[in-house]
């Protein structure tokens, strides 16, 4: 997070977002790490493409944003670790883990 705070162009891109949408703006994945739920190929450590097996890939459709996992993330992380991190940081996004698609009402049965 330290990294997002001292890039200037982040941050203002970030508080004009929350300005517009309060409590919902969405921190970039440029630093996000590879140990991240959420580490995408949006991140500076990402240093495979996802195809490759690197970080996971945001996209925003008209449901809302799905995350889905690459294959790295898969192999080290479970599942069910998934789920209950979605449900309880990312209550509104879909996930897409093993080419399955979990829908946020999905996730919140799921939930452990």
């Amino acid at each position: 997070m330290e990294g997002f705070y001292n890039d200037p162009e982040a941050y203002f891109k970030w508080e004009e977002l929350e300005d517009i949408l309060p409590g919902k703006a969405h921190f970039t994945d440029k630093y996000k790490l590879p140990e991240h739920y959420t580490f995408s190929n949006e991140s500076k450590y990402a240093t495979l493409p996802y195809e490759n097996g690197g970080g996971g890939k945001w996209e925003q459709g008209i449901d809302g944003w799905t995350f889905t996992t690459s294959k790295f993330q898969e192999n080290i992380r479970p599942l069910e670790k998934y789920i209950n991190y979605f449900a309880e940081r990312e209550p509104e996004s879909s996930l897409i883990y093993g080419g399955k698609k979990y829908y946020p009402n999905q996730i919140k049965e799921m939930f452990i």
